[in-house]
């Protein structure tokens, strides 16, 4: 087989988003019941961070239309969620008992996918009350609410549906968690911008995923694992990829092998656990009213630097000039507003045209200039001088 030479992927990295890989395997399956997705298709690994990945020319909007069509994970006779014998029991409460390790028994927990809720029915048993869910599925929705869960009708790209039962989700949560499900998703990066919205500062996203730095370890059933419903493959480099891409801390990264079933059916996985950045809070508030209160208070003060007589140009029509005349610049003999800018010379600010700095050497100014300028003073005191006037100059800056 001629091995293709990547260029530009169809598919971005949905790590790093870089557009160039190496190819891995070549899938193909004639069972794609979904037209809309390809029956075959190159597995790449992206060339700059390694990730790889199913090089599908679609979108994310295709996969949930698939999802909600011709999935079977509606069917809960097929899928594990209903299975509860000991060894899938085994399971949630191994992800509860890692959860508890980081979420204290007060935490919101939201679990995105939720089925029945057996992780959610295995965190209650350790003491958590705050659960929530959120599904696509209503029919395990309304068995949830009736077995006294918080329920939201959704997915992580439709977390806003809301029903008569089932309210729409707004609020924030110290942990959301997603077991088994980002190895399905094409948009990897909104997924995670999704459930980082949906985290408190300070939160915690639990995500796991098939270890595919592993599946080498187990040879009696690898091949299985490349499908066209697994379209990222991740192991630990990438999942804390993951992490850095988007910000997050890394709390912990799990290595385990899980089963569902049997004691043979050995399944290799890799948990991440991140961390939502908390806010700093800022002290700046109190500071800058006092900053405020004194400032004001001062105002007053510069009153008397002017004799109530003499003639005074105000040079420098900025924010503290305006201020200034607001509190005392009805008390002062105002001749002239001077300002370098173009673009506020000519206006009329406070009743007062802005006027051109040689205005002052036209008229022959005598009096008192007033620079307000903090900034460029000494610069402002310099330009008076070439100007040859014979007056005062008061600086307003220290």
């Amino acid at each position: 087989m001629n091995v293709p030479n990547y260029s530009r992927t169809h598919r971005v990295c949905p790590i790093c988003g870089c557009t160039r890989a190496e190819f891995v395997y070549h899938y193909q399956d004639e069972m794609i019941l979904f037209n809309k997705l390809p029956q075959e298709f190159d597995i790449v690994s992206c060339t700059a961070c390694g990730f790889v990945y199913s090089d599908i020319a679609t979108s994310q909007s295709i996969y949930d239309e698939y999802y909600s069509e011709c999935s079977v994970y509606d069917n809960l006779g097929v899928t594990y969620g209903t299975v509860t014998d000991d060894h899938s029991g085994d399971v949630y409460a191994q992800w509860a008992k890692e959860i508890s390790s980081f979420a204290s028994r007060d935490a919101s927990i939201l679990e995105i996918g939720s089925a029945n809720g057996l992780l959610l029915e295995e965190l209650k048993k350790l003491g958590f009350e705050n659960l929530s869910a959120l599904d696509l599925s209503k029919e395990s929705l309304d068995n949830l609410a009736q077995r006294g869960f918080r329920t939201h009708l959704g997915g992580i790209f439709s977390s806003a549906i809301s029903d008569q039962i089932h309210k729409p989700l707004t609020e924030q949560f110290d942990c959301v968690c997603l077991t088994q499900v980002m190895e399905h998703i094409y948009d990897v990066q909104g997924a995670m911008r999704n459930m980082s919205q949906m985290l408190k500062p300070g939160g915690h996203l639990y995500i796991e995923v098939p270890d595919a730095g592993r599946f080498q370890d187990f040879s009696d059933y690898p091949i299985c694992l490349f499908n066209y419903e697994h379209i990222g493959y991740f192991d630990e480099a990438s999942m804390r990829n993951l992490a850095s891409t988007n910000g997050l801390r890394i709390v912990n990264i799990i290595h385990k092998n899980i089963h569902f079933s049997t004691e043979q059916d050995v399944y290799p996985c890799v948990v991440g656990v991140f961390q939502k950045p908390s806010l700093a809070r800022s002290g700046c508030g109190l500071t800058l009213k006092k900053y405020a209160s004194e400032f004001e208070a001062n105002l007053s003060r510069y009153e008397n630097i002017i004799p109530p007589q003499e003639e005074v140009a105000i040079w420098g029509m900025g924010n503290f000039a305006r201020q200034l005349h607001k509190e005392v610049g009805g008390r002062w003999n105002i001749k002239y507003l001077i300002d370098s800018n173009p673009l506020h010379q000519g206006k009329i600010v406070l009743g007062y045209p802005i006027n051109i700095p040689e205005k002052l050497a036209e008229d022959k100014f005598s009096g008192t200039i007033l620079i307000t300028t903090s900034l460029y003073a000494d610069e402002v005191a310099d330009q008076i001088q070439n100007l040859g006037l014979s007056c005062h100059v008061k600086k307003m800056s220290p």
